[in-house]
């Protein structure tokens, strides 16, 4: 948020619309809320500008790779250093395959997999991350 940005709650009742009631004052070196009315009683909103987008970036894996996507019978998973744990999730949450093979390349039998939409969870030293995986 930079300086003199405008930052206010409002407040809109059954006799009053979009009526400031609180504004920060930004202009200040410590900024400060100020409440011009008291007592309204109503649906409060904020209304702010960020500086930036907010969100959550993709988690990632270095040197991570997973094949075929679309699978059958066997899925290739490798990456830059070993992985320690790899989870297949399908999208009701239930775990329904796992493998701890410390190695930087797997080889994950799917053959047993009904057909379907499923997460795949890996975690590979210190990195965690989620990918997508579609069983033909």
């Amino acid at each position: 948020m930079a300086s003199g940005d405008a930052v206010y709650w409002e407040v809109s009742t059954a006799t009053m619309s979009g009526s400031a009631v609180a504004n920060l004052n930004t202009a200040m070196d410590d900024p400060a809320w100020a409440f011009s009315a008291g007592g309204e009683d109503g649906v409060f909103e904020f209304h702010a500008t960020c500086a930036s987008n907010i969100g959550v970036a993709d988690a990632t894996i270095d040197g991570f790779s997973m094949y075929p996507n679309p699978v059958e019978d066997t899925l290739n998973i490798n990456a830059t250093n070993n992985i320690d744990a790899i989870a297949v999730y399908n999208l009701l949450g239930q775990e329904v395959l796992n493998s701890t093979p410390s190695a930087a390349q797997v080889q994950l039998d799917t053959a047993n997999l009904p057909t379907g939409a499923y997460i795949v969870k890996v975690q590979a030293g210190d990195q965690v991350a989620s990918y997508n995986l579609i069983k033909q």
